[in-house]
């Protein structure tokens, strides 16, 4: 029993978005992996890249505390976006806890388990704090826009201008409004005053419906249409 409940802790998985570009390098030629981490154990990670990582082929995780060797356990291309693949790290170095490390890294924070609703939640009222930059990596692989989050509501007018692409920010589901002309992987290179200047919107749902939460208003700005009152 004590064994499995090991085992258990060890596999359990968490959300998290986390830009890895400048924390991960090929261990043979040492050559900055782009990627970023989706999902956490104590001694794996879950991660989304724009290059083959080959079974058996060892990376490198750079931490303040330490570098930890993490072995690629397999590789698979997207079912959609062929350039991008989806990649589980595990580290054989059982006394490192990678969740904890990327914590006191300041990486990550503490996440709601997958397929679990338990964990300390913000209240229903309190809206996540939430800017441009933290979300660009998950908004880089997304690419399936959402044409069911304009379905009624007072936002169905914003249907005709944008596509709504769901993503998922530290356990948070939230949409990325883009222009119709703008692709994800491009907005997720803009730097936070353009993607202002090119009217994107990160939204949530509260209570049943989609509520702006970014860009945040300015006392001078009138509300956005579509846009319920505060």
């Amino acid at each position: 029993m004590g064994e499995e409940k090991l085992n258990s802790r060890a596999t359990q998985r968490s959300k998290l978005a986390i830009d890895l570009s400048e924390h991960l390098i090929a261990s043979a030629d040492r050559h900055p992996i782009r990627a970023l981490a989706v999902d956490v154990s104590r001694n794996g990670l879950g991660i989304v890249c724009f290059e083959k990582l080959v079974s058996g082929s060892e990376t490198i995780l750079l931490l303040k505390e330490k570098g930890i060797t993490m072995k690629v356990i397999w590789c698979k291309a997207d079912s959609v976006r062929h350039e991008i693949y989806h990649v589980g790290l595990s580290t054989n170095d059982l006394a490192v806890n990678i969740g904890k490390l990327l914590e006191r890294e300041g990486l990550a924070k503490r996440e709601s388990k997958i397929g679990s609703d338990a964990g300390h939640a913000a209240p229903a009222n309190a809206a996540p704090l939430v800017t441009f930059d933290p979300i660009r990596a998950a908004l880089a692989i997304a690419h399936t826009p959402d044409p069911g989050a304009f379905r009624g509501g007072s936002l169905a007018e914003l249907a005709s201008v944008y596509h709504a692409y769901p993503i998922n920010y530290r356990g948070k589901s939230l949409y990325v409004l883009l222009p119709k002309d703008l692709r994800p992987l491009v907005a997720s290179k803009l730097e936070e005053s353009e993607a202002i200047a090119r009217k994107i919107m990160i939204l949530r749902m509260e209570h049943g419906a989609l509520k702006k939460i970014w860009p945040p208003k300015i006392a001078s700005e009138k509300p956005a249409s579509g846009e319920g009152s505060p």
